[in-house]
């Protein structure tokens, strides 16, 4: 009795632990969505209208490059080339251009992982969200080793991503924390994809760092186990990450030598041929027309007849910073309240294409959406919703339902002008 009574306590321990970490992942994960989706609203006026400025900037420097091979220019040049400040000016934004991509991609990552209490599951490609683990560990890696990637073309898995996410995401970590800081080009941590002979997916993580004790193999697993300091962990990450990949129907093994560093394989099974994908959760990935930022060299096109775009979004900065993308090649009117638009339409104003912020205080895209369905259905086809993350119940339940397109803050001057130019050719 007094046996069966200690492992009763025992057992009760670790549901308790995990679920005070369960917990703590599901306010962390919510934390981390709202700080994604109040980072989206200024970081995608600041990469739009940087995104204006390059090109103004590029345009005056073609200008100035081609006044001064001009017989003007040669005849009353100082020697001085006027354009070298615009290129220098040029230079910085691409720079700034530069760091705000890198933060957008690091919001981007911050979505996926804050998606862990969802448990849908869809075909996910492993590679790209190995990459984004590792962009999310870079903090821990840079200092310690480098990242080798040998990626197989592989099928998509059956899985859930924020989930799939969370264990690698530990297993890069605990790579790179078993490499000693300071030796960075001596070690590394190699992710690797390929397919077995039964058609599974295999993912790799293999360090060169101080491997594990065999006596330790056995129980690396188990809950509560952890070969680290005292205070440094709970025991508790490997066991998740085995319970996850177990309830995909998948194995996680694991190869290590004192001295020579280890290796853990996740086995998958792939997505069902043919198998459509599952809608995805807004902030990475979305319904079918969702579109995230590209590049510069899309706006490039050739300019378009203007047309009517209404711009909905209680955020000025960034109605002006779209405005000014567009106004080059459309005709724009913006407005900060859904209720404004639905008056316009209802007055007989019509447009042809429709950008509208998912979420805004006096009322929101949601039901301006709706509303358009009896007083202009074909104008709700022209709708694009703008959203920095769509983090309550009722968003994310509306765009699983909706077949409406979808821009994810933020954007570039190209996705948002390609995009627009789809809505209006679909006619």
């Amino acid at each position: 009795r007094a046996a069966r009574e200690a492992a009763a306590r025992h057992a009760l321990a670790q549901t308790q632990a995990r679920l005070v970490l369960a917990g703590r992942m599901a306010s962390v994960g919510t934390l981390a969505a709202g700080v994604a989706h109040e980072i989206n609203n200024p970081l995608a006026f600041v990469i739009t209208n940087v995104d204006a400025a390059i090109r103004r900037i590029a345009s005056l420097d073609r200008r100035s490059n081609a006044s001064r091979s001009g017989p003007w220019g040669r005849a009353h040049g100082d020697g001085r080339a006027p354009s070298s400040e615009l290129s220098e000016v040029l230079s910085l934004l691409e720079d700034a251009r530069e760091g705000a991509e890198r933060v957008r991609l690091i919001v981007r990552d911050l979505h996926t992982f804050s998606r862990a209490e969802d448990d849908r599951r869809g075909p996910v490609d492993v590679r790209r969200v190995l990459d984004s683990c590792v962009h999310m560990a870079m903090n821990e890696i840079r200092h310690r080793a480098r990242v080798v990637r040998s990626f197989d073309e592989v099928p998509p898995v059956e899985a859930n991503e924020p989930r799939l996410a969370q264990v690698f995401l530990n297993l890069i970590v605990n790579a790179a924390q078993a490499i000693p800081e300071g030796l960075a080009e001596q070690n590394e941590i190699e992710l690797s994809t390929r397919c077995d002979a039964a058609g599974q997916v295999v993912v790799g993580v293999r360090d060169t760092g101080a491997g594990i004790a065999p006596e330790a193999l056995g129980r690396i697993f188990d809950p509560f186990y952890t070969s680290k300091e005292e205070g440094e962990g709970l025991g508790l990450g490997l066991a998740i990450c085995h319970s996850i990949v177990t309830a995909l129907g998948g194995q996680i093994e694991v190869e290590s030598r004192p001295g020579e560093g280890s290796t853990f394989r996740v086995v998958l099974p792939a997505a069902r041929t043919g198998e459509a994908r599952a809608p995805a959760a807004p902030g990475d990935g979305a319904p079918r027309w969702s579109r995230e930022g590209g590049g510069l060299a899309a706006t490039e096109q050739q300019a378009a007849p203007r047309q009517r775009i209404l711009i909905i979004d209680d955020e000025p900065l960034l109605t002006r910073a779209i405005a000014g993308t567009l106004e080059p090649r459309h005709q724009t009117t913006a407005t900060a309240s859904a209720r404004d638009a639905l008056a316009r339409i209802r007055a007989g104003e019509r447009y042809d294409a429709i950008l509208c912020d998912l979420m805004m205080p006096d009322m929101t895209g949601m039901d301006f959406y709706a509303s358009l369905a009896e007083l202009a259905p074909e104008q709700q086809r022209r709708v694009v919703f703008l959203t920095g993350g769509a983090f309550t119940e009722r968003s994310k339940a509306f765009l699983q339902q909706v077949d409406a397109r979808l821009l994810l803050k933020p954007f570039d001057a190209a996705t948002l002008l390609s995009l627009v130019d789809e809505v209006v050719a679909s006619r």
